[in-house]
């Protein structure tokens, strides 16, 4: 008579486990330009506006973000992991340096050992699937503008995968370079979008 009890015990937990909805996170876009700006925390140093680009291979950070991370101490040689070659929108193809960033956070979430390729300054900060791939779920909600991640659980907001590239060289498509910016500085490109984020 116990043992049945526990039966139908266990059997109402699994089912109550089975039909938990999964914990999500709304983090707010910010528009700028025709694209959607999101603060991103690169090893616990830096905040950077970043352009969410789905369609973006890799995560791609400005050659003055890299040499931020430089000085804060949080990256170096040894998180160099080769070259890559990108093909632009236009058919020209470029080499880039490839680095392990070890730790992104974007509101809650935080995502280790992602894959980023370096641009010129000029370049747009780019959240790519190299982090995108990484999240447990994520979707855009349209109507509010937000980046909508979701976690079957709140134990454990890190995500820690063994999926890293260790090739030298890799190949990828990349977008258009975006419009210009007035200012190149890495304090002007904070202060350009920070404002409204």
């Amino acid at each position: 008579m116990i043992g049945r009890h526990f039966f139908w015990l266990g059997t109402l937990v699994y089912v109550a486990l089975l039909n938990t909805p999964a914990l999500s996170e709304r983090v707010q876009l910010k528009p700028a330009g025709g694209v959607y700006m999101l603060p991103v925390q690169l090893n616990d140093t830096v905040i950077v506006p970043f352009v969410l680009d789905s369609g973006a291979a890799e995560v791609s950070i400005p050659a003055d973000v890299l040499s931020v991370l430089r000085r804060g101490g949080t990256i170096s040689d040894a998180d160099f992991i080769g070259y890559g070659t990108y093909t632009l929108a236009g058919g020209s193809t470029v080499s880039s340096e490839r680095y392990l960033i070890h730790k992104m956070t974007v509101g809650n979430e935080v995502v280790k050992d992602v894959v980023a390729n370096v641009v010129p300054v000029k370049g747009e900060p780019l959240l790519g699937q190299s982090f995108l791939d990484k999240l447990p779920s994520w979707t855009l909600d349209n109507a509010t503008h937000a980046l909508v991640i979701e976690r079957a659980t709140s134990r454990d907001n890190e995500h820690d995968t063994n999926n890293i590239p260790t090739d030298r060289q890799a190949t990828a498509l990349v977008h258009a370079p975006r419009p210009e910016r007035k200012s190149t500085a890495l304090q002007d490109l904070f202060s350009f979008y920070m404002l409204n984020v």
